[in-house]
């Protein structure tokens, strides 16, 4: 087991997706996993008299995350695409758990969105000439992140 010293990065070599406890194969990539604040500027005069820009905390936003994987005939997200195209957003929205795991640790740190919804779902580039693997992509929309 390797000792987690001050330096030493996290590398997530596996990831996994469950949706409302419903687990995922692994996924090919992540990205996307953030939290940002709007940053509110205003002016603000000193006793002195100086002008000085002040910067507050305002709103927090929301991310899109984008995750890929290879296409198969799961029906855990496949039915969840159709219930998110809906005109019933708020009753497909889901709760949805990344967990990012380093083997060499035996380490996991997690993602957990909530309120999320498909925004975006496509499909590799096919051709009849190739017989690559086929993935996926999906985009989701979150109204909060949590990271643990």
């Amino acid at each position: 087991m390797t000792t987690n010293t001050v330096g030493s990065a996290f590398r997530a070599d596996t990831f996994t997706i469950q949706i409302d406890g419903a687990k995922l194969e692994l996924l090919k990539s992540v990205s996307g996993l953030s939290i940002q604040v709007e940053v509110i500027t205003s002016e603000s005069i000193t006793e002195d008299g100086k002008r000085v820009l002040v910067k507050t905390p305002g709103k927090p936003t929301s991310p899109s995350v984008t995750i890929v994987r290879g296409f198969d005939k799961n029906p855990v997200l496949t039915d969840w695409i159709t219930k998110c195209q809906g005109d019933k957003i708020a009753e497909a929205k889901k709760n949805v758990t990344v967990a990012l795991t380093d083997s060499a640790r035996g380490e996991t740190r997690t993602a957990t969105l909530t309120g999320v919804w498909v925004s975006r779902w496509s499909v590799s580039d096919v051709s009849a000439s190739s017989s690559s693997e086929v993935d996926e992509t999906v985009v989701l929309e979150c109204d909060d992140i949590q990271f643990k």
